[in-house]
C-alpha cells in the first residue's frame, strides 16, 4: 500500500503505521543500549540482575544501631543505656564497629555497622547526656549533635528493623524476559537491578 491511493486520498494514521510497518523488517536487528535509552524498545535478551538489592544489610528506621542482646532487660520504665559512639548516615559507611552495651546512630537505608545485629527506632528511645540526663525528648528525629547516650525502652529482637542483603532481589536473578516491552517501570527495574546495557530491537 502506497502512503496516498489512486484518488489521491489521504490515509489515516492506522493506514499509514501499517504501510511503514509493512516495509520493516521485523524484527530489526537487536542492539545494546543503556536502560533509559531503551523506553519503548522490545527486549531481544533477559534482563539479568548483577547485583543484590538492597546490595548490603540496612537499617529500615531512624534510629540507633546496636547488639539486640543488650537490650533483654529494658522495658518502658527502667530503660536501657548504651553509649552512642559512632553514625551512620545514608550513603555512609562505617567508621569502627558496634561494641557491648554501646550503639551508633543511623539513618534510614544506611548500611548496618559490623557488631550491629538490630536497630532500635528512634521513637522506643530517648537521647541522654553524659551525665544520663535527657538530652532531648523521646522520639527526637536522629538528626541534630550525637548524644553521649540512649535509652531504650522496648527489648530489641536480633534483625529488628533490618532488611537483609539480597531481601529484594539476588544478582543472577532473570527481571524482564525477552520479548517484553520496556515500559517506564521495566526501564527502572533494569537500571536498578544494575543493567548497564539492555539487548533490545
Amino acid at each position: 500500500m502506497s502512503l496516498v491511493d489512486a484518488s489521491a486520498r489521504l490515509l489515516s494514521v492506522e493506514e499509514a503505521l501499517a504501510a511503514v510497518l509493512s516495509a520493516t523488517p521485523d524484527p530489526l536487528p537487536p542492539e545494546d543500549v543503556t536502560p533509559e535509552a531503551a523506553l519503548g524498545r522490545w527486549l531481544a535478551a533477559p534482563v539479568v540482575a548483577t547485583t543484590d538489592l538492597p546490595p548490603w544489610d540496612n537499617s529500615a528506621m531512624d534510629g540507633y544501631a546496636i547488639r539486640a542482646a543488650d537490650t533483654a532487660a529494658a522495658t518502658e520504665e527502667r530503660p536501657v543505656v548504651l553509649r552512642v559512639t559512632g553514625e551512620v548516615r545514608a550513603g555512609e559507611v562505617a567508621q569502627g564497629s558496634v561494641e557491648p552495651r554501646s550503639a551508633f546512630r543511623i539513618a534510614t537505608g544506611a548500611p548496618l555497622p559490623p557488631g550491629a545485629d538490630a536497630v532500635v527506632p528512634v521513637e522506643q528511645t530517648t537521647p541522654l547526656d553524659r551525665s544520663g540526663a535527657p538530652a532531648g525528648p523521646r522520639g527526637r528525629d536522629a538528626t541534630g549533635p550525637l548524644p553521649a547516650a540512649c535509652g531504650v525502652h522496648a527489648v530489641v529482637a536480633g534483625g529488628g528493623s533490618v532488611r537483609r542483603r539480597g531481601d529484594d532481589l539476588r544478582a543472577g536473578t532473570v527481571v524482564l524476559t525477552a520479548g517484553a516491552r520496556l515500559g517506564p517501570g521495566a526501564v527502572a527495574l533494569a537500571a536498578g537491578a544494575g543493567a548497564g546495557l539492555v539487548t533490545v530491537h
